[in-house]
């Protein structure tokens, strides 16, 4: 009688792995696969002298959305080799990521070009910041009175791409009694020009203001940049 009743179980258990194995080869053919791993190796160097740079910190911030309005975060922090070079490997999905590379001396890099599922090999080339503008303010009235002044250097604002496309002072907007001076140090790339820009009113853009005042930075060196109002 046992035997028997073991013999009636067995279609039942065929029945069951006949189930069990058309789900796997299912989920081994649809999304139920792992993501592909998005892989990034970069290497950082100088980009005027092209010798790589050690000790550059690199925030990694791969996000998705959580389903409720908000985001799930997987952050990673970084450091660049003697050799300049760092690596990352992320085995999960994510919507996007956001990344930005800083050490004194180099002008931030906010954005790197990583392709999702790709293995990424990156070349980058950082700015640095060798040359310094001394930017002195002078109110020439015998009154209190406000003035906003911003900076902008081509390859600051492209190594932010365009995110940030000027560099306000420390103090904006910047209010000066009758007869007073202030001056802020930039330190900015050399061998390009920046531009001062003022206005008696907020500057969003820079088409709208025509006070400015360019002025040509050289390597290891400060120059002298003054705005009269």
């Amino acid at each position: 009688m046992v035997f028997d009743a073991y013999r009636k179980m067995q279609p039942i258990s065929h029945a069951f792995a006949t189930i069990l194995l058309t789900f796997i080869s299912i989920c081994l053919h649809s999304g139920c696969q792992e993501p592909p791993l998005t892989v990034i190796n970069g290497r950082v160097t100088d980009r005027k002298t092209g010798a790589p740079v050690l000790g550059v910190f690199i925030y990694l911030d791969y996000s998705t959305s959580d389903g409720r309005g908000g985001n799930v975060n997987d952050i990673k922090y970084l450091k660049t080799d003697a050799q300049g070079q760092f690596t990352d490997t992320h085995d999960s999905d994510y919507a996007f990521v956001s990344a930005n590379l800083t050490k004194p001396g180099y002008v931030t890099r906010w954005f790197l070009d990583i392709q999702k599922g790709e293995i990424n090999n990156l070349d980058i080339r950082m700015v640095p910041q060798d040359a310094t503008l001394c930017l002195t303010v002078k109110n020439t009235s015998s009154q209190q009175d406000t003035i906003y002044v911003v900076v902008q250097n081509q390859s600051v604002a492209s190594e932010s791409n365009q995110l940030y496309p000027f560099q306000v002072i420390a103090s904006y907007p910047l209010v000066l009694a009758g007869n007073a001076n202030y001056t802020e140090w930039f330190a900015l790339p050399s061998d390009e020009y920046s531009t001062v820009y003022w206005d008696d009113k907020a500057i969003f853009k820079l088409s709208s203001t025509s006070k400015n005042g360019s002025v040509y930075l050289l390597p290891n060196d400060t120059t002298a940049f003054l705005v009269e109002y």
